[in-house]
């Protein structure tokens, strides 16, 4: 992706983050690469970001809201909720590093964040829990779902590891151009194995929330 000088807003500068953070982690992303990564100085970035943390902020609230973890249309709260801790899990998956930003000061409960948890303590309340067991529930599954997130992450990236270790074997059996199909498959059954089991866990979790008095 190109960008002109002189063209700057907070959608390109924003756009640039999210480039870095695909490419290295969110870790990785600063004002020095960003700048890099749009051909200007990062001296100019600050004329729309007063920050690191305040480009994190946005970025996060953009990552979340391309998610749309609150935006679908289940009409039964329980299967509403499920949905959207499993949308939750797949950013966190997606993106480990975006975790430690958003339990931490860096997060500032941004809008897009506010929004996810008002609606998810609505459909708590609606399922029976009185607000302050709507909010210990929201946090369980919250937690749960980032946990399970940072778990699978590390079991997808071992696997994947594993994976390519085998190329050798692999190519004595199977033609060295149908390789990469192979690996493909095997990396997307993982990953559909990951989000039913997710499922699952968090239904699970929920039904047990529910059920207590």
């Amino acid at each position: 992706m190109s960008f002109q000088r002189g063209k700057l807003d907070q959608d390109k500068i924003l756009t640039a983050a999210e480039l870095v953070a695909e490419r290295e982690g969110l870790e990785a992303v600063s004002m020095r690469k960003i700048a890099a990564e749009l051909g200007c100085s990062a001296m100019s970035i600050y004329e729309y970001f007063t920050s690191r943390d305040d480009i994190m902020r946005h970025l996060m609230a953009r990552l979340i809201k391309s998610y749309a973890i609150s935006n679908h249309n289940e009409t039964d709260p329980k299967q509403w909720l499920i949905s959207t801790f499993l949308r939750i899990h797949q950013v966190f998956y997606d993106y480990p590093e975006l975790m430690r930003a958003y339990f931490t000061e860096v997060a500032h409960h941004d809008n897009e964040s506010m929004t996810v948890t008002e609606q998810c303590l609505v459909r708590f309340k609606t399922l029976g829990l009185k607000t302050e067991q709507a909010v210990a529930a929201f946090q369980s599954l919250l937690f749960f779902s980032a946990g399970l997130a940072m778990n699978d992450h590390m079991v997808s990236k071992v696997s994947k590891q594993k994976a390519r270790s085998i190329k050798q074997v692999l190519s004595n059996q199977i033609r060295w151009r149908d390789y990469p199909m192979v690996l493909r498959s095997g990396i997307s059954f993982l990953n559909y194995h990951i989000k039913h089991k997710t499922e699952q866990k968090i239904a699970r979790l929920l039904d047990s929330l529910l059920a207590k008095p």
